[in-house]
């Protein structure tokens, strides 16, 4: 009867360690299929239309925020709001496609930006040296900095056993 109860005792502590082991193994896939500039693994370990949603949200926000901040109230002021929210939208749309996130994941536009771009150099993994944590039991971060020394955030989500990239939260 003991040994049952150590067995099954031994099953549910693996059982919760590949769970908690989850966002990492799903970081290093996703790193993996940045280093080989594989797309198609990069898509199945990437909420494209959640990631697109949160940064639409970020984006308006502090659209809203500078046009509050600069008075924008008059008709002019709200067409031209309209105008940058629908830009705004393309913006996100062709940025969080899986060649954009793929590009943003390799830190290409921080080499170029920097000069450090080379054609011979292989693709980076922005996430390689992240800091990691859980915030809840089905909500991980990943967070790098960003060329202005600011913290970007890479939150993944537990959905059902498997982990995917949610959100991209801005500095």
């Amino acid at each position: 009867m003991k040994k049952w109860l150590w067995l099954t005792l031994l099953l549910i502590l693996a059982g919760l360690g590949w769970v908690a082991s989850g966002p990492y193994r799903t970081l290093k896939q996703i790193g993996r299929a940045v280093e080989n500039a594989d797309v198609a693994a990069l898509e199945r370990h990437v909420d494209f239309p959640a990631v697109r949603a949160d940064l639409l949200k970020q984006m308006e926000a502090r659209l809203a925020e500078e046009m509050r901040q600069r008075g924008a109230g008059d008709l002019l002021g709200q067409v031209g709001a309209a105008a940058v929210g629908r830009l705004a939208e393309q913006s996100v749309n062709a940025m969080v496609s899986p060649a954009g996130l793929m590009v943003l994941l390799q830190g290409r536009a921080l080499q170029k930006s920097t000069g450090q771009a080379g054609e011979d150099q292989p693709p980076a993994n922005v996430l390689e040296n992240a800091s990691m944590r859980f915030q809840s039991p089905s909500r991980f971060t990943a967070s790098v900095t960003s060329a202005s020394g600011q913290p970007v955030n890479f939150v993944l989500a537990r959905q059902g056993l498997n982990w995917r990239l949610v959100a991209i939260e801005l500095p």
